[in-house]
């Protein structure tokens, strides 16, 4: 099943066109790399497809039924927010009744009223009458290994690493079926890198992803497009 299709975008930079004529499509199941020298465009093809920048020519079509989750290289955030409000802030139904699940689980363990616990059985029937059980185990896993515990946690008082912990978070629980990922290993540590690069490599979602991360890269990706010269060319196989 085709998810992305990208024909005869361009955008242009300062003086000149960054890119133009990139023509390329992804599949379900593909892992691909976009490479290219410092200054090349990269960040900016894939901000234009995520719909954050728009192209000056050509068009960007995503299967509807996929969805697309982007990670960008700089996190955007609200200071005031909570970890779990950053990480649930999707409109998806289903993301949303999780998070009420995992706000009136941390409710109960400060004790149990009448009220919680009608509450509780309330969205507990709502998460079994939607089948949301294995979804909500995944993104509880997702969270773990990504050590991310205390949800109340504000935005603005999170290191850097966690920063982006929190932000790759938030793009992995999202119920979508193409990931696009900006530098992802930057600020993580390297058991986190180790984690990343299993999950992706394992995952049934498509990736299209700019790394740096050579052997990342490597372990992850079954096609490299490579802009070069304002065009990408397509290298079948891994890096």
């Amino acid at each position: 099943m085709n998810l992305l299709s990208v024909n005869n975008l361009m955008r242009i930079g300062r003086e000149k066109p960054l890119f133009s004529g990139v023509t390329f499509g992804l599949d379900a199941g593909d892992k691909v790399a976009l490479i290219g020298r410092n200054g090349t465009g990269k960040s900016t093809l894939l901000n234009t497809i995520a719909g954050v920048l728009q192209p000056d020519e050509g068009t960007i079509v995503i299967n509807k039924e996929a969805g697309v989750s982007f990670l960008p290289q700089d996190v955007t955030f609200n200071a005031e927010d909570t970890i779990r409000q950053h990480i649930f802030k999707s409109d998806s139904p289903k993301l949303s009744l999780i998070r009420q699940y995992e706000e009136i689980c941390d409710r109960m363990q400060n004790g149990i009223t009448d009220a919680v616990q009608k509450q509780f059985d309330e969205i507990s029937a709502l998460m079994e009458q939607k089948d949301l059980w294995n979804y909500e185990t995944q993104v509880a896993s997702i969270l773990s290994e990504l050590g991310i515990h205390d949800m109340d946690r504000r935005m603005g008082e999170l290191s850097g690493g966690m920063l982006k912990k929190v932000a790759l978070a938030q793009v992995l629980v999202e119920d979508t079926k193409l990931l696009l990922l900006d530098e992802p290993t930057n600020h993580l540590d390297i058991t986190t890198i180790a984690w990343l690069q299993d999950y992706l490599a394992q995952t049934e979602r498509s990736v299209l992803m700019v790394t740096h991360d050579r052997y990342f890269l490597d372990a992850v990706c079954n096609h490299i497009y490579e802009l070069f010269r304002g065009n990408v060319k397509l290298y079948v196989g891994n890096y």
